[in-house]
């Protein structure tokens, strides 16, 4: 029997001729057993010593051993417990492929590239908002009507800055994990699974606009975890998660795909979409035994095709801004069609009303959009009602809007925002003082530029 001394509480490594027992995690008191026969990796780096198995991964800090000599110590006593096993000889062999695949550095090409364009995306938002967002919003009906680069454009713009900010850090910290394990040609056609399953989703259950990479952040959630639950005897043990790391992150997941179809512009079907999508684009792309192996002809065309596919449908959606006032050419398409949701109608109106850079036709063309939202709903739904009141008074018809707004207070007559409306529209408020939405609190000081009657998802 071989003992190696921890200190701080922990239970001490011992050794015996089947296994070896080891405290449960870096701080627990708990001991497990672990057999040497299912050990997948053990490794020694400047800080800790991993012990990889089929049941969970343990880290122990070199600050945990008693004698600074002990991580190489246990290492090397694993060793030679392994090398007397019939298996031994195979099992350190692995070892060692994957010690050599876990100095490999990954630059993350696909992901920084993917966050580039979201935020080249965003600054053409900044520069020109009114035309940018309506031309690559993701609408099924547009879409089919003839706007093919929206499922593309989609899934790169966003709403907000906040917005923006947290699907770029996910796409960060889950896209590296991604990619070290997948490279980036794998990776490239899980994130093109992923947003597509995100925009699919949507179209069959959303009627709104839809904006927001996080279908394809979810997507490479599903990945992570398909990799380290399928594919976990090819991945380096310190690319693995502990067992309560990958309990938390499970329930993180079914927290977020729960929440997204309870809070307000929150879009729960492109992120329920993009998770399923990942899932299965990396159990199609990642099999058993492909970690580390050059990706198929097949496959480097899918991504490529991907890579063509993206920057088409960039250059589509730029084509169609430079061909014209597009915010009235859009308005007048959607007035010509006729299965066009009420509620985007609406949505499309508002965000040109509230535009300070909308011009008097423009402001005609939104006019004419919330005219027949409010006309497809007979004139029932007050958010309705108040986005034809706020064009109105952008176009100077005070009376009138005062008149739309009334019916939008009688409909809801508890609602302190449309009477603060009122005020604007009767000179009691400033005109440039518009009150905040209720249903958009928490986002008021990125001031999203969304209806209050929040069909606009995002992503």
């Amino acid at each position: 029997m071989t003992r190696c001394v921890l200190v701080g509480g922990r239970p001490d490594v011992v050794l015996e001729q089947d296994g070896f027992h080891h405290p449960r995690s870096a701080r627990s008191r708990k001991t497990a057993f672990t057999r040497y026969a299912d050990l997948v990796h053990v490794s020694a780096t400047d800080r800790a010593i991993w012990l990889a198995s089929h049941r969970d991964v343990t880290v122990l800090p070199r600050k945990a051993f008693l004698n600074d000599r002990g991580p190489e110590q246990l290492l090397g006593a694993l060793v030679d417990r392994l090398a007397r096993l019939p298996s031994g000889p195979a099992q350190l062999a692995r070892m060692a492929l994957l010690d050599e695949r876990g100095r490999r550095i990954s630059r993350a090409v696909a992901t920084r590239s993917l966050m580039f364009l979201c935020l080249a995306a965003f600054v053409l938002q900044i520069v020109d908002w009114l035309d940018v967002y309506m031309v690559g919003f993701f609408n099924y009906t547009l879409f089919v009507g003839g706007d093919w680069w929206r499922p593309v454009t989609g899934n790169l713009l966003h709403g907000f800055p906040l917005h923006l900010a947290t699907n770029l850090i996910g796409l960060w910290l889950l896209g590296r994990l991604v990619e070290r394990s997948l490279g980036g040609v794998r990776t490239i056609c899980v994130m093109a699974a992923s947003g597509l399953g995100a925009m699919l989703t949507c179209a069959l259950l959303v009627s709104g606009d839809v904006v927001g990479v996080s279908g394809v952040v979810l997507g490479l959630a599903g990945a992570v975890l398909w990799v380290d639950i399928r594919l976990y005897e090819e991945l380096p043990a310190w690319w693995r998660f502990p067992r309560f790391v990958r309990r938390f992150l499970v329930v993180a997941l079914l927290a977020d795909l729960s929440l997204g179809f309870v809070i307000p512009m929150v879009s729960g079907e492109a992120h329920l979409g993009g998770f399923v999508a990942g899932v299965l684009a990396a159990a199609v792309v990642a099999p058993r035994g492909s970690i580390g192996l050059v990706p198929s002809t097949r496959l480097r065309s899918a991504a490529a095709f991907v890579s063509a596919l993206v920057l088409v449908s960039i250059g589509g959606a730029v084509i169609e801004i430079r061909g014209g006032d597009y915010v009235l050419r859009n308005a007048d398409h959607l007035l010509e069609a006729t299965e066009i949701p009420p509620q985007l109608l609406n949505n499309l109106a508002w965000m040109i009303a509230i535009d300070d850079h909308a011009s008097r036709e423009q402001l005609r063309g939104a006019l004419r959009l919330a005219e027949r939202a409010v006309s497809e709903t007979e004139a029932g739904e007050p958010t309705l009602l108040d986005t034809l009141a706020e064009v109105q008074f952008q176009l100077g018809d005070e009376e009138m809007a005062i008149d739309t707004i009334d019916r939008a207070i009688a409909l809801d007559p508890d609602e302190d925002y449309y009477r603060e409306q009122r005020r604007r529209f009767t000179g009691e408020r400033a005109a440039d003082d518009r009150p905040p939405d209720p249903q958009m609190e928490l986002f008021e000081r990125d001031k999203p530029p969304l209806p209050p009657d929040t069909e606009g998802l995002q992503a």
